[in-house]
């Protein structure tokens, strides 16, 4: 009896995380098209691609695991890009699984000093858990193993170059304001709640370095956090920069990063040491995150204001 109380412990705090919040990435800094639909197209270049791997809790038997591709270009004729992202993410010893695909659309315009991105994206999502583990267990109330939905989402930016040093970046965006119903059990309903994400950006260029700041909010359901970060940009005579940084997600983690870059690409390396409550069940461990983006296509061909942030961004 205590090992299947146990184990319906952990179902419950599993399918608990999914209702209270989405997947995250340690990445303050970069603009994510799963975050807000209205970052794609805000890079140099015609096209992007955008890579990260994410490992949490890897002192456990089994680590949290997130995977995320996106790919994006720039349309002339639709004044914006086109692009789609997807992400898996695996948990626990259930082997819970999320699948996302997104499709992708912003659109821009200038005002002035000013840069306006408005997105959207439409989305299909599957939820599974594998119960084979659980022989001890009636299946009646968890027979339900995979769930598919329909997912929407909406988002703005707005980039201002208030002078040639400074660039200040505002965004705003909700995610599943359909609220899908993502439940994996006979007994009960289980809607994805709307998530609300607000984040702003700036860029400092000195005479060859560059300083990032960043400060977001994220609210969804009885979840909420806040994170705040910065990293210096050390540019060398070669076209090659190192990005060393620091952040912090409160009550979460202290969020570690390193990130090289050229002309075309940039590979960011991200740890979070564990600060939160479960410090001691982590051994104070907490996520290891890789990213990769990679920009490619004629410049010349792409009438988009050039702004004085990284060229990765």
């Amino acid at each position: 009896m205590k090992k299947i109380l146990i184990v319906l412990f952990f179902i419950f705090f599993q399918l608990t995380i999914i209702k209270s919040q989405d997947i995250h990435f340690s990445q303050f800094y970069n603009d994510i098209s799963y975050e807000n639909p209205s970052y794609i197209g805000n890079h140099e270049g015609l096209s992007k691609i955008n890579f990260i791997n994410r490992d949490q809790w890897r002192s456990v038997s089994v680590p949290y695991k997130t995977f995320y591709f996106g790919f994006e270009n720039k349309i002339k004729i639709l004044s914006g890009a086109l692009g789609f992202n997807f992400f898996q993410d695996k948990s626990g010893d259930l082997n819970l699984k999320t699948n996302q695909f997104n499709v992708v659309y912003s659109g821009s315009f200038n005002v002035s000093k000013s840069k306006i991105f408005l997105g959207i994206y439409s989305g299909i999502g599957q939820l599974k858990i594998d119960y084979s583990n659980l022989s001890l267990l009636d299946y009646e109330a968890f027979s339900i193993s995979s769930v598919n939905y329909l997912d929407l989402g909406l988002g703005i930016k707005h980039d201002y170059n208030l002078n040639e040093k400074i660039l200040l970046e505002n965004s705003f965006s909700f995610s599943h304001i359909n609220s899908p119903l993502i439940s994996l059990s006979n007994n009960s309903e289980n809607n994805l709640s709307v998530k609300y994400i607000y984040k702003f950006k700036m860029t400092y260029s000195l005479l060859y370095n560059n300083i990032v700041s960043s400060f977001k909010i994220v609210d969804q359901g009885d979840f909420s956090k806040i994170e705040i970060g910065s990293f210096y940009r050390i540019n060398t005579p070669l076209g090659y920069s190192f990005s060393p940084g620091i952040g912090y997600r409160n009550k979460d983690a202290v969020i570690l990063h390193f990130g090289f870059n050229s002309k075309n690409y940039a590979v960011d390396f991200l740890y979070d040491l564990n600060v939160s409550n479960l410090s001691n069940a982590s051994n104070y461990k907490g996520g290891v995150e890789v990213g990769f983006v990679y920009l490619f296509g004629n410049k010349k061909n792409v009438e988009f204001k050039k702004h004085i942030c990284p060229d990765y961004l």
